[in-house]
């Protein structure tokens, strides 16, 4: 969605010339963009936060309504050409490392800060943990889960530049791929499904890995359609251990308070 926005903003100002926009106009385009994808957080955390819509339902509702809103406005095409500036977010260099590296590192730092040294990062966990109790704590909730729908929305735009860069296009279904993934990634960086427990470290070393094996994989030459098999095999098998771990550490708990 931020993609799209930001490549129609790009024709419409520059009058279907996008690869010729100025620095003002791109500034102006990637923030209609960001506003689109704050837009689809505002609707989540509306639905979750203050009508109590159950989370997996009101996020699959958003991302059907922003898939079929997607293909209206691309009618199903890829939007090509956009102006450099642009592209190196995605693509370029700074004294020999990608500009998207730099990118990670500030914002998994950014996270960090947030998420461990402020109050909405605490209160965030604490809402994860215990809705109930957080909401008896004196915990706005319903402002907690909103604002953490908008960061999230906030670090989809930030993707969406990223891979802008990297393919100097966008469409309508690009992500789709990333679905599974960016799941397995939570599970296997020990986030609980169930809230409340979970790491900023733990992501940076879940993302590696798969990296790692995503590289792996593309140079055996795998099917593409075997390698989603398996990352779904990966998600089922972490899902597996952490509840086995977890009734472990209860039996263990259990003896030793007998």
């Amino acid at each position: 969605m931020t993609g799209i926005i930001t490549a129609l903003a790009l024709r419409h100002l520059t009058g279907g010339n996008p690869t010729e926009a100025s620095g003002l106009l791109v500034i102006i385009s990637m923030t209609m963009g960001i506003l689109a994808a704050m837009g689809a957080g505002l609707l989540s955390g509306f639905l979750t936060g203050y009508l109590r819509v159950p989370d997996m339902l009101a996020t699959l509702g958003t991302m059907t309504l922003l898939n079929g809103v997607n293909i209206v406005l691309t009618k199903g095409y890829t939007l090509t050409g956009f102006p450099k500036s642009l592209i190196t977010i995605g693509n370029g260099l700074f004294l020999g490392i990608p500009i998207p590296f730099y990118i990670f590192v500030i914002f998994t730092f950014i996270l960090y800060i947030i998420l461990d040294k402020t109050t909405f990062g605490y209160s965030l966990y604490m809402l994860g943990s215990n809705y109930t109790a957080a909401k008896f704590s004196n915990i706005d909730t319903k402002s907690i889960i909103l604002k953490g729908f908008l960061l999230s929305s906030l670090f989809s735009a930030i993707t969406a530049f990223i891979m802008i860069g990297q393919l100097n296009s966008v469409k309508a279904n690009y992500v789709e791929s990333y679905l599974l993934v960016s799941i397995l990634a939570c599970f296997l960086g020990g986030v609980d499904p169930s809230g409340g427990v979970g790491k900023v470290s733990g992501m940076v070393v879940s993302v590696v890995i798969l990296q790692v094996i995503s590289s792996g994989v593309n140079l055996l030459r795998m099917d593409p359609f075997f390698i989603r098999a398996m990352w779904g095999f990966i998600i089922i098998a972490v899902l597996a251990i952490n509840y086995f771990n977890e009734k472990s550490k209860s039996r263990k708990k259990a003896i030793s308070s007998h």
